[in-house]
């Protein structure tokens, strides 16, 4: 409308408005309603909608548009339930419907699995389906497989879908079985706020939706932040100061803890220049150390933004608060269905209600009691939930008069408790009240877990001599009917969880039903269970199913956590954390989390009784996590003394496997600190181990520690092929990955091998994928964005640099290292894009971080490499002239990092 004018405008609205209801007449759809210039209708015919949607792109196009103007409209197409409700239609399938369409494209039409499959068969020859595969949309429900329609007249090639899978659109949004419901305006409030401030914290009591209306919004606002979306989950944390929660920020967004500096320090210098937006979630509990961290951030990161949740606000300068209100309700005199129009708090009613019944109908004659149930229950969304789960084995009037008794029961509450909290806790306590106790037994000791379960979990630690295993399984599928528990169901298997109100209140009954030592025993179980599940992980991980174990230990992190933390602040199990650490190594060195190292440090240096097999195991193991994941010379001389320290002992129990081990990361560490000497010699004693064992692990690591000692690529081929047939032999994926990174490189160094090592590291880059590694894939994207500059495949180079760049500055990680392959590759897409300025001052940035560089972290330039960087200079020269590309290089050379990074994303103009 900006452009065109209003009057324009005008004329272009009513004639799309025209176009519309015409093909909708004629392939008989019914308008449901408009808002602003969207529709939404209903078909009986699936076909029919297809053939309407077609109809309605084919004119649009075709339509002379005044001022030269062409439209262009995104269309989504889904099939399912729906029923009138005091708002118009209401149900699941309806906002499914509304976020299908959003992700789309102007002129793009989607359909939804459940669509397609209904009209497949059914399509005209010239008209066809193209399969875009699963993704998450922005109701942050469970991913739809979504398809494209395909016919003469529209527009096939569109950019990738705005869904939250996105690569440009980085996030770790939680998804949710149910769709937001209504408010809308609260949604504009917060998203404005956040528009306008860099610290909104949403306040309100517990259950009022503070969390699921910040994940909404965060939703609105993919793409508004260059470095991601990312949400953070505070309630397994404990009382403590802001660099503990620095480390859980570090930890939950995977970034890298510099060595030598406090979780809070290094969480700032990552952030210090991205543009990102944070949800810390749940603050109530550590409010103090939340207010001291981001009041740190505010002073420092100047382009990140938080948005906070918790009970009352953090109290300090640049915050702005929004109070959650509860759900709009109906009107005090409610007649009919017409009487609940607006009410945010009976549409929400309704549909949890349809969830668990769907033969519920809303009409005339239960209008009045459904508005009366609503206002008792203050609209607060947790307790509407709670109550709407009942109806399945009551009627309206039973729920309302035993609501009407809990609240006078919890009239005497404390005063110095906001009215608001009362009433949340009378909604809990009588859904307490009304379980059996075997019930409330299981639902107090599942209160233990963190994060989620399974119902093997839940089977360990609630099965006692009064529950058998098979009680336990059919109360936790009895709480879940209840909805004191939630059952969330993905493709390969189903978690539960607990709403943090629902949890706190039944760790306050643990304590107070039970007595503290049997509190303490239940969490004991829960320790031990952790414990035996990541000692049977350890071993998983070094094989075949290791991809599967991996996943299994990143939903299992926020139980794994609170073992740490359970088993850590008890002296007399320093053992068991011992046990603990060395079992994650390759958990940690996968996925870059330091979460355990400090753990299993403390443990070692406490002075506890640990065996001597156990005790060389834990110094591998911490050398190996230490020199992977913290990176620097300090960090790998500190690796190789705990590497000597272990070899000691392994001698001394002559155990050749444990021994063999050693000498392997003692040939590493040694490469790593640039003693090449050592690092073959300790290679040979290892591989030498390794086949009389017979073990094709031993030997492939040794045989790629021997690759590494080699004085060029071109001499470590044949180390690094025998290792890999080993490595695959052995079935450990993440060491045949990181061996075919090394091959790729190695061979890629020769003009007539560089399509050869493309494919090799594209092959690694599908096994990183495949075990979700971080620390590979950022290699790769390195390595692939040379091989394709090298094959002239100029945007696909520029591509996987971008996403190396991108992905280093999210994780802050051995930040200056990946810069200077990525902005070499990106320096010379530019010229090769005849955008010489930014060329010539990315090539002067690249030779300042370069030589800024240690000689082991300059990295290896093959002939093929430093031919393509002098025609690069040479180019820029020609086309700039001398003297103006040592300015432009002079320019970039004075950049700071963060600077470098803009300017290699274009997220800034090249300025002379």
């Amino acid at each position: 409308m900006r452009r065109v004018g209003n009057p324009v405008y005008e004329v272009i609205l009513a004639d799309h408005h025209r176009l519309i209801r015409s093909a909708l007449q004629a392939h008989h759809g019914k308008e449901e309603g408009t808002n602003g210039d969207s529709f939404f209708a209903t078909f009986t015919s699936p076909s029919a909608c297809v053939a309407a949607a077609l109809a309605m792109q084919r004119a649009l196009g075709e339509h002379a548009w005044p001022a030269g103007e062409q439209l262009q409209v995104r269309m989504g197409i889904h099939t399912g339930e729906a029923s009138e409700g005091a708002t118009g239609l209401v149900g699941y399938d309806v906002h499914r419907a509304a976020r299908i369409a959003a992700v789309a494209h102007g002129g793009q039409v989607l359909l939804s699995l459940s669509a397609a499959g209904l009209v497949e068969d059914l399509l005209p020859t010239e008209v066809e389906l193209r399969d875009l595969g699963s993704h998450r949309l922005k109701d942050l429900g469970r991913p739809e497989t979504l398809f494209q329609l395909v016919a003469e007249g529209l527009r096939t090639d569109f950019p990738p879908l705005l869904s939250l899978d996105h690569h440009l659109f980085t996030n770790n949004l939680p998804t949710s079985l149910n769709p937001f419901v209504g408010r809308s305006d609260d949604l504009a409030a917060v998203r404005a706020l956040i528009m306008e401030s860099r610290l909104v914290t949403l306040t309100g009591p517990g259950g009022s939706g503070k969390t699921r209306l910040a994940l909404q919004v965060m939703t609105e606002l993919i793409g508004a932040s260059s470095d991601g979306l990312w949400f953070v989950e505070l309630a397994p944390m404990c009382g403590c100061d802001a660099d503990p929660v620095a480390g859980e920020v570090i930890c939950q967004l995977k970034l890298q803890q510099h060595a030598g500096l406090s979780a809070a320090d290094s969480l700032v210098a990552t952030l210090r220049d991205q543009n990102i937006f944070i949800v810390l979630d749940n603050c109530e509990h550590v409010i103090d150390a939340v207010a001291e961290l981001s009041s740190l951030i505010g002073r420092s990161c100047p382009k990140v933004t938080l948005v906070a949740t918790s009970r009352e606000p953090l109290g300090i300068d640049g915050e702005r608060v929004y109070r959650v209100r509860p759900m709009s309700l109906p009107e005090l005199v409610v007649d009919g269905v017409e009487d609940l129009k607006g009410s945010d708090a009976v549409e929400l009613f309704v549909a949890r209600v349809r969830e668990h019944d769907s033969t519920f109908v809303l009409d005339d004659s239960n209008a009045a009691m459904i508005a009366l149930v609503c206002r008792r229950l203050d609209g607060m969304p947790l307790a509407i939930e709670l109550a709407a789960s009942r109806l399945s084995s009551m009627s309206l009037e039973d729920l309302h008069d035993r609501l009407d008794q809990r609240f006078r029961l919890l009239t005497g509450g404390s005063r110095n408790a906001l009215p608001r909290q009362q009433t949340l806790e009378a909604m809990v306590t009588w859904s307490y009240d009304l379980l059996t106790e075997p019930e409330r037994e299981v639902l107090r000791r599942l209160s233990v877990f963190a994060g989620g379960f399974d119902l093997k979990a839940a089977e360990t630690v609630c099965s006692s001599e009064e529950l058998e295993t098979a009680d336990v399984t059919d109360l936790v599928s009895s709480l879940v009917n209840k909805s004191l528990v939630v059952a969330e169901r993905s493709s390969t298997s189903l978690r539960y969880r607990m709403l943090e109100s629902i949890r706190q209140y039944a760790t306050e009954q643990l304590i107070q039903v039970d007595g503290e030592t049997e509190a303490a025993m239940t969490r004991r179980q829960h320790a031990e269970y952790y414990l035996r599940l990541c000692e049977e992980a350890a071993y998983e991980l070094l094989g075949p199913r290791q991809a599967v174990w991996l996943n299994q230990l990143d939903l299992e992190w926020g139980n794994v956590q609170a073992t740490f933390n359970g088993l850590g602040s008890d002296p007399e199990r320093s053992e068991e954390v011992v046990r603990l650490g060395v079992a994650l190594t390759r958990f940690v060195t996968t996925r870059q989390n330091q979460f355990p190292i400090e753990f299993l440090r403390r443990a070692l240096e406490s002075g506890a009784q640990v065996g001597t097999q156990l005790r060389a195991r834990a110094l591998l193991a911490l050398a190996e996590m230490t020199w992977m994941t913290e990176f620097g010379e300090q960090a790998e001389k500190t690796a190789f003394d705990l590497c000597v320290q272990a070899m000691e002992l392994a001698r001394e129990l002559d155990d050749p496997l444990l021994e063999a081990e050693g000498l392997v990361q003692l040939s590493f560490t040694s490469w790593a600190l640039d003693r090449r000497d050592l690092a073959l010699s300790y290679s040979e004693d290892a591989l030498g181990i390794g086949r009389r064992l017979g073990n094709p692990r031993l030997i492939g690591l040794a045989l790629f520690g021997g690759g590494n000692a080699q004085p060029t690529p071109k001499e470590g081929l044949e180390f690094y092929r025998e290792a890999l047939i080993n490595l695959r032999q052995a079935g450990d994926l993440a060491w045949a990955c990181t061996c075919l990174v090394a091959l790729s490189l190695s061979v890629g160094t020769y003009w007539e091998q560089v399509r050869e090592g493309k494919a090799l590291a594209e092959e690694a880059e599908a096994l990183a994928d495949q075990i979700g590694s971080t620390f590979h894939a950022q290699l790769l994207w390195t390595d692939l964005s040379v091989f394709c500059l090298l094959l002239g495949e100029v945007d696909e180079a520029e591509s996987y640099g971008r996403r190396a760049i991108m992905a280093a500055r999210r994780l802050g990680r051995h930040t200056r290292d990946f810069l200077t392959w990525n902005i070499f590759t990106l320096a010379c897409c530019a010229t090769s894009r005849r955008d010489f300025l930014r060329g010539a001052q990315l090539t002067g940035a690249h030779d300042a971080i370069q030589e800024g560089l240690s000689k082991p972290a300059r990295g290896f330039w093959s002939s093929l490499e430093i031919e393509m960087r002098d025609t690069n200079r040479a180019k820029l020269i020609e086309a700039l002239g001398e003297e103006g590309f040592e300015r432009a290089s002079a320019v970039g050379r004075g950049l700071t990092e963060g600077q470098v990074a803009h300017l290699a994303l274009e997220r800034v103009a090249a300025v002379d």
